[in-house]
């Protein structure tokens, strides 16, 4: 099921999406050329936006607001630090098994600080979505305590999604009375994390982490490129996440 989501998911986002749609038209509107040619130059303007940085940086206004970023965390605001997942590599060879993605390193390294800075203990969420060997939470107690010298007291290896991580981290928490968390995942994930988890009843003080300088423009970002698609894509992955919980919730899910 797990797999069928991602394949979805994968057809919805850019580049999938307009791939698909212009082999659609292409199919159903051969007798009719001269829509077949607008809509087809409408597709290509628009791939040519998600292709762009600049377009991405706009999107990112929808998810996080620069005027209201949440200050340094300090000690007394939370009693536990939580550290979402954000994937493996999976057999790694030169770590000789699994490891933690790049996006997955960046939240435990801001963990770390804050675990350093707080004194809080540390909960760290992430099941096997990939099937892997290892969950994302074994892999990241392993770097924590390993590599950075850290104790991680709770894993929640579970979840398969930022919704399942919610309640499944609520389920291990509520036994040792902690409801006031520092949420530490990336800032473009924060603003659809720290509502399923307060849905799930913690008090959220946000921890983002990776806060770039997505509100600056620079000539490059009107040149199409990898990273600029990449950015739409991560925008409107967000965007179809917050959709599909608020389904969920509908019908009670």
């Amino acid at each position: 099921m797990y797999e069928i989501y991602l394949l979805v998911k994968q057809i919805l986002l850019p580049p999938a999406v307009f791939i698909l749609s212009g082999a659609l038209l292409s199919w159903t509107l051969p007798k009719r050329p001269v829509l077949m040619r607008r809509l087809l130059l409408l597709l290509f303007f628009t791939f040519y936006l998600a292709s762009i940085s600049a377009f991405g940086k706009l999107l990112v206004g929808t998810l996080i607001s620069h005027a209201a970023l949440p200050p340094p965390v300090a000690s007394s605001q939370c009693a536990a630090i939580v550290v979402l997942g954000g994937g493996l590599y999976p057999a790694a060879p030169e770590y000789g098994g699994d490891t933690a993605s790049a996006t997955t390193l960046v939240r435990l390294r801001y963990g770390a600080r804050l675990y350093r800075d707080t004194g809080r203990p540390i909960l760290v969420s992430g099941g096997r979505p990939r099937r892997t060997e290892l969950s994302e939470a074994d892999v990241m107690k392993k770097i924590l305590e390993t590599e950075f010298s850290i104790p991680v007291r709770w894993i929640e290896d579970r979840s398969w999604n930022t919704l399942e991580a919610a309640r499944n981290s609520r389920a291990i928490l509520a036994g040792e009375n902690v409801r006031k968390i520092c949420l530490v995942t990336h800032i473009l994930h924060m603003a659809r994390a720290a509502e399923v988890f307060r849905r799930a009843g913690f008090d959220v003080v946000a921890a983002p982490t990776a806060v770039g300088a997505y509100e600056r423009f620079v000539a490059r970002d009107f040149v199409p490129s990898t990273s600029g698609l990449g950015l739409t894509g991560y925008v409107l992955h967000e965007w179809l996440g917050r959709a599909w919980y608020a389904v969920r919730s509908l019908i009670g899910a």
